[in-house]
């Protein structure tokens, strides 16, 4: 049997290794077979790696004395910013949501904050100094790798696999273009630390690093990103002009080239942002400024209108808010009308596009204010350490590397939201920076035995290890079967696709995008029973799972429209379902009264139900908050014209193709038509 010392030096070595894994693979996490693609295995891979260093860390720490953890300057505001999450957890609307995280992201559930707060501790209390310079060096190993592929993925290496012009703006491995920007602004300014305090023959190739980032990130064509980038690189030449007084003339000597490296990129790739005086597109407001426009509604102009919601929301629940990741939920109680004039009307937004308003909205004044005083605590930390802590210049010009990096994040998650590998970079680039200053840990004398006790405590350790790797294999594993059913279930193979959904609650029956889209799937297939008590037997089953699938997340919209589409779907067995659809879309359009769609199929339905009357005020509510609603107009049309009502009808078709569509042509024909 191993020794404490033994077992301490193992556990040493161990963790060092997975937070090598941690920093390298993250970023490089993606599978082809899960329903999402990017983000929810990086999210499952920091839990499998968290699991495994607190194994790790635990061991260790029996195996010694005692269980240290050193209170690093910022342990108490990442303490009280963890203790906001759970109180917001514990009000939230959706405390599921809010602990797991929103379905497909999970970064920013109360668990994922568990995780960055415990890899954090770990860092700061078990390496130092050379150990931090290892994990930085895996960092850039594995930007190379992220930011290589992104070059070669504007060329085209892998156009053909995605619905989305990658060539034109590249997001390699982390999903989107402004995610993998504001990656690399973390990592960006690494490469010319290195190249300060190199020698002569290896600064070449950390130039040529340099250069593969900022190709990598014009090519992203993320104005937010570029933007961040540029403020980092003034923040860094400047405080580097200011701290290496003694060496200004070599550090300006330095700075030449990757400014003619920026100018040289920029010239020939172009910056995704132009000089200009023009004000911000406003939001449309009245009929002659909703015209679609080409490519869809400016960025600036979309974000403005979701900022407004999440301040609304923040003004409603102003001490821990909604609740975390309940975004997607809430913002539909305060969207704004003019939400309907933009191009992604109806798009779904599970993030308020701005980090800090976000907090406002699912954390309150409570979550927002403890996550300003960690970003302000860092700031003074970072910049006190670094003009008053003696170290080597080497050391400075990488604490001023990641700094500057770690500035960028502040100004990406102004204009967006953080994922897993930028949140990594967030929580963990104070503790490395924390690092650059702290000495090898000094081992005390450890016993040579174990006592019961501590075999005890090691054993209870294991289990938990084992059960923490068995959560996570399992909820990959449903969601690679919920995936797979998904794809089965398009194809129209329902029995193949039932069995899937099934292996999927079985792991995690309390998943309400399981059972919603499972009773859809059940209601296909009691359309194809011949057999009357089969299909008898599969509707109630399809109204349990629906019933079960509200009740476990009854604030989410989408829930209530799967729903809502599986009860039509049985409507065509029994027309008396109709009305589960109508109470459903009811329901619904109390959670989101500016929602026009909902009004829409309330109208829809109701005309097929024969109440012309109902229908006619549903249509047109739903063209009061959407003016531009083509499908609505279109359909109030139909129905003034069976109603014999000529003059109205003509009214909708001249609104609809001088307005909005002037290339439909169903309204060109029932216009012609009148006109006969």
């Amino acid at each position: 049997m191993l020794t404490p010392p033994q077992i301490e030096k193992w556990t040493q070595k161990a963790m060092r290794a997975v937070f090598i894994l941690l920093f390298f693979l993250t970023p490089l996490i993606l599978t082809t077979v899960n329903y999402e693609l990017f983000e929810f295995n990086k999210m499952l891979f920091v839990y499998l790696l968290t699991i495994t260093i607190l194994f790790l860390w635990s061991t260790k720490a029996i195996s010694g004395q005692k269980f240290n953890i050193s209170t690093t300057p910022l342990f108490k505001l990442l303490s009280f910013f963890l203790l906001t999450q759970i109180l917001a957890t514990i009000f939230s609307i959706s405390p599921r949501t809010s602990f797991f995280g929103y379905y497909t992201r999970l970064n920013g559930g109360l668990l994922s904050s568990i995780a960055y707060f415990i890899l954090y501790l770990a860092l700061t209390n078990n390496f130092s100094r050379q150990e931090a310079k290892t994990f930085l060096k895996a960092l850039t190993a594995s930007a190379l790798l992220v930011a290589g592929y992104g070059v070669l993925e504007h060329w085209g290496i892998d156009a053909r696999y995605w619905v989305q012009d990658v060539k034109r703006r590249v997001f390699s491995t982390l999903g989107q273009p402004n995610w993998l920007a504001a990656w690399l602004d973390g990592l960006i300014f690494l490469p010319l630390a290195f190249a300060f305090t190199s020698p002569p023959k290896k600064k070449t190739s950390h130039f040529l690093l340099f250069s593969l980032f900022l190709t990598c990130l014009l090519f992203t064509r993320s104005r937010s990103g570029f933007l961040a980038y540029v403020a980092g690189f003034l923040v860094f030449a400047s405080l580097g002009f200011v701290y290496f007084k003694n060496q200004r003339k070599k550090f300006l000597l330095f700075l030449v080239t990757p400014i003619l490296i920026n100018l040289i990129l920029i010239f020939i790739i172009g910056a995704p942002v132009r000089l200009s005086f023009q004000k911000i597109p406003s939001v449309p407001t009245v009929p002659e400024e909703i015209t679609p426009q080409r490519g869809g509604s400016p960025s600036e102009t979309i974000r403005l209108v979701v900022w407004k919601g999440a301040l609304s929301l923040g003004k409603k629940y102003p001490l821990l808010g909604t609740g975390p990741e309940t975004f997607a939920y809430a913002y539909y109680w305060v969207r704004p009308q003019e939400h309907n004039l933009l191009s992604e009307w109806d798009f779904l937004y599970n993030k308020a596009h701005n980090e800090y308003l976000n907090y406002l909205a699912t954390s309150g004044l409570l979550g927002l204010g403890s996550y300003l005083a960690f970003i302000l605590a860092s700031t003074i930390l970072s910049l006190k350490k670094f003009f008053s802590s003696p170290a080597p210049d080497k050391t400075k010009a990488i604490h001023l590397a990641l700094f500057s990096g770690w500035l960028t994040i502040l100004i990406t998650n102004f204009f967006g939201f953080s994922v897993v590998a930028v949140n990594l970079l967030f929580f963990l680039f104070p503790g490395l920076i924390v690092l650059l200053y702290q000495k090898e840990n000094k081992t005390d004398h450890l016993p040579q035995i174990f006592n019961r006790r501590k075999k005890i405590l090691l054993l209870v350790c294991f289990l938990l290890f084992c059960q923490g790797i068995l959560w996570v294999k399992n909820y990959w594993y449903a969601d690679y079967l919920f995936s797979q059913a998904e794809k089965e279930n398009k194809s129209q193979r329902f029995s193949s696709a039932q069995k899937k959904y099934q292996q999927a609650l079985r792991i995690r029956p309390h998943e309400s995008l399981y059972l919603s889209h499972a009773a859809t799937n059940l209601a296909f297939l009691s359309l194809n029973q011949k057999n009357k008590d089969d299909q008898l037997s599969l509707i109630a089953e399809t109204q349990e799972l629906s019933q079960k699938s509200l009740a476990e997340n009854p604030y989410d919209l989408n829930n209530y429209r799967q729903i809502a589409q599986t009860f039509y779907i049985l409507s065509t067995i029994a027309p008396s379902y109709l009305q589960e659809v109508e109470k459903i879309l009811l329901t619904a359009s109390k959670l989101a009264p500016t929602d026009p769609k909902l009004l829409y199929n309330l109208g829809a339905l109701k005309f097929r139900q024969g109440k012309t009357q109902e229908a006619i005020e549903y249509l047109e509510k739903s063209i009061d908050l959407k003016p531009n609603y083509e499908l609505a107009r279109l359909e109030l049309a139909k129905i003034y014209l069976q109603e014999e009502d000529k003059e109205k009808a003509q009214q909708q078709l001249k609104y609809l193709l001088e307005k909005i569509n002037p290339q439909n042509k169903e309204a060109q024909e029932l216009i012609k038509k009148i006109a006969l």
